[in-house]
């Protein structure tokens, strides 16, 4: 969900931007987004609300995952 959210910023998407285009509400968007699982079917629509294909979005997803991070003590 991390990467979709990212996704969003990056192409100034809004809830409501992407419910209009999957044609559910924004507090469908949002309960998807906060929920602990999702399923590929839910990520593919994503992906295209969103301009890009399902493999990109691993893709994404694997280099956000390499990103470091920085612990302070």
């Amino acid at each position: 969900q991390k990467t979709l959210r990212r996704l969003m910023k990056k192409n100034k998407a809004t809830y409501e931007s992407v419910g209009r285009i999957l044609k559910v509400s924004p507090a469908t968007i949002k309960r998807r987004l906060n929920g602990d699982d999702i399923s590929i079917r839910q990520l593919k629509e994503f992906a295209g609300a969103l301009s890009v294909s399902f493999y990109e979005l691993i893709e994404i997803s694997k280099d956000i995952s390499r990103e470091p991070h920085l612990f302070t003590i």
